[in-house]
């Protein structure tokens, strides 16, 4: 294999890679409380609704934040945070071409026996191909 092939979009790779991300995706946003985010997205509209000067549409907005907040502190009294949004990303620095990565790992290999330990934590770094998932909290008062 060459680093001709190897820059070139591989369509099964690419494919596991959406398949994972989905999969991290869903299984984050399993995690997520209907109600919380029903909650936040009343204070958005409450927000837009002050700034359109429109205190009646706030006033319901929030009056109905209001309402679903109280069935998340009733359904969770001693919870201090409730998840309602989550983030996938793709981190994907590896590089394609095996020219660049055979110099990282004797770069590598020489960190490592020099017992230069920062260093190979940054070119390992530099080798990074992950999915992270990220999930944001509500804090509800206890």
């Amino acid at each position: 294999m060459n680093s001709q092939t190897l820059n070139q979009p591989d369509t099964r790779l690419q494919q596991e890679i959406d398949k994972e991300t989905q999969k991290a995706t869903d299984e984050a946003e399993r995690c997520l409380d209907r109600e919380a985010v029903s909650a936040i997205k009343e204070t958005r509209n409450a927000i837009n609704a002050i700034e359109e000067e429109n205190s009646k549409a706030a006033i319901a907005a929030l009056e109905r934040a209001t309402g679903k907040l109280d069935i998340l502190v009733a359904r969770y009294p001693q919870l201090g945070l409730v998840p309602v949004m989550t983030q996938v990303s793709i981190i994907d620095v590896a590089p394609l071409d095996l020219h660049v990565i055979e110099r990282i790992r004797t770069q590598l290999k020489n960190a490592f026996n020099n017992e230069d330990f920062p260093t190979a934590r940054q070119l390992l770094n530099n080798l990074m191909s992950e999915i992270r998932t990220t999930i944001f909290n509500l804090p509800i008062p206890i």
